[in-house]
């Protein structure tokens, strides 16, 4: 996939690409949604805050991860889970949660990239702060990416529940899910 089917995608394909980056050839990845979800949520907390009069236009963000399943064999066999903390780990709903993965810069990280079209606007130091942040596109994107990767995260959880009581068969999974 390059640049140009990405900007194809509509909501549903892009989650579908989504599911399909996680899934290394051999399993799916889902232990590291949460760490990816830890993360963007850092992101998101630097830009309400402190990347006030800065506009990201054009700028992507790049997620990778460690694909090899044999150097990781222990995180193979982990899932992903986020539970209830009284940490400062806000969710976007408002609750709280903490990732009890264990993920490191070695297996998986986000970067920020292509900030050709970055540019701060001081003009507005006059107004107060709240007239001048955050940049509401960025951070509109990084809570959809939250989101869908959180409905990936329970999507996942839900079918390995559905496996696990033996229902197998997608009639018998539609039936239960309605």
């Amino acid at each position: 996939m390059n640049n140009t089917d990405g900007r194809k995608l509509s909501e549903q394909g892009f989650e579908e690409a989504l599911r399909m980056f996680f899934d290394n050839g051999e399993i799916f990845r889902c232990e590291l949604i949460c760490c990816f979800i830890q993360k963007l949520k850092a992101v998101l907390d630097v830009m309400e805050k402190d990347l006030c009069s800065y506009r990201f236009y054009n700028s992507s963000l790049l997620l990778v991860y460690e694909g090899e399943g044999a150097r990781y064999s222990r995180i193979g066999k982990m899932d992903c889970f986020m539970n209830p903390s009284d940490d400062n780990h806000s969710t976007l709903d408002g609750s709280l949660e903490q990732c009890t993965c264990e993920c490191t810069s070695e297996q998986m990280d986000i970067r920020m990239i292509d900030f050709a079209h970055v540019s701060r606007d001081d003009s507005h130091a006059d107004k107060s702060s709240r007239d001048t942040c955050p940049d509401k596109g960025y951070i509109f994107g990084l809570k959809s990416l939250i989101r869908i990767l959180r409905k990936i995260q329970e999507d996942h959880h839900r079918k390995k529940n559905l496996e696990f009581v033996g229902l197998t068969d997608n009639a018998e999974r539609d039936s239960v899910d309605s």
